[in-house]
């Protein structure tokens, strides 16, 4: 081997060893925690995050599943150990991936008679079943009316001043509630459009004033957020389900969302709208 290669591989193994380091510190881990995680000694570990030793494509795996790194980062790791990429990132439209996402429609689809989503990690809509239409244009007229080749962010129609936000009774609570979980999804990996509906919620005037008390006033054991306009009364809990095990990026980035009635009167209003949906269908 010449020089430049040895001093082109010592590189690559130190450019690893700092993103290796990078993903640990950010999961909170030390490097014994690491090796006992993944299933080497810390001397092992602290030698890949120093350079002097070179991980094998296998070991690049094991330990981007021992630090949840995403599966979009994942390239990153093999490519600064001096592999080849391993991770696709199709786009939806893919051949490819339309087994996964019609798994995906229908979770969606069999979720009825309740409301059902998909959306991206950034929480931008891209399917609904039409439960969940029918219910979100009863708290927010406009949206049969909208025009628009961005798809609606459910997050932020939450979050910002308008026509569902106001509906919600709850919003100090149900604000905390969001917080928390977009800063975990954070954690998971850096993502714009995460990171600006933090900051809409952190700078929100009602949030700033009542946000942080009214954390103590979650009783529950699921967050609920209840719905209330003219004579509609609605308060619900929502599950996030997503692939356990996916090495495309653009499937990682899913989520289906599926909302469930917290009460008995709430269940009869969602019972009541599939019969009017099933009645016109």
């Amino acid at each position: 081997m010449t020089y430049q290669q040895l001093t082109g591989a010592a590189a690559e193994q130190a450019r690893f060893g700092t993103l290796l380091r990078h993903w640990r510190t950010r999961r909170g881990r030390t490097q014994f925690e690491l090796a006992d995680h993944a299933g080497y000694s810390q001397r092992h570990v602290s030698f890949l995050e120093s350079g002097r030793s070179k991980p094998s494509r296998a070991a690049v795996v094991i330990l981007a599943d021992a630090l949840e790194v995403p599966v979009a980062e994942r390239n990153h790791l093999l490519q600064a150990a001096g592999y080849a990429p391993l991770y696709t990132a199709d786009p939806l439209d893919s051949s490819r991936l339309q087994f996964a996402l019609s798994a995906l429609h229908a979770v969606v689809e069999s979720h009825r008679p309740f409301p059902a989503l998909i959306v991206d990690r950034g929480w931008n809509m891209l399917s609904a079943n039409s439960n969940a239409l029918m219910l979100f244009q009863r708290f927010l007229p406009s949206l049969g009316t909208q025009v628009s080749d961005k798809p609606l962010n459910a997050m932020r129609m939450c979050i910002e001043s308008g026509e569902l936000r106001s509906a919600i009774r709850n919003w100090p609570q149900f604000a905390v509630t969001l917080l928390s979980q977009l800063k975990n999804e954070l954690a998971r990996g850096d993502h714009p459009t995460l990171q600006e509906l933090i900051t809409l919620i952190e700078s929100d005037p009602e949030y700033r004033s009542v946000g942080r008390d009214a954390a103590e006033l979650i009783g529950s054991p699921v967050a609920t957020f209840r719905l209330v306009r003219g004579d509609m009364d609605v308060e619900l809990f929502t599950l996030l389900s997503t692939f356990n095990t996916v090495t495309d990026a653009s499937l990682a980035e899913l989520r289906v969302e599926t909302f469930f009635p917290a009460n008995d009167s709430s269940r009869a209003l969602l019972l009541s709208l599939d019969a009017e949906i099933r009645s016109v269908s």
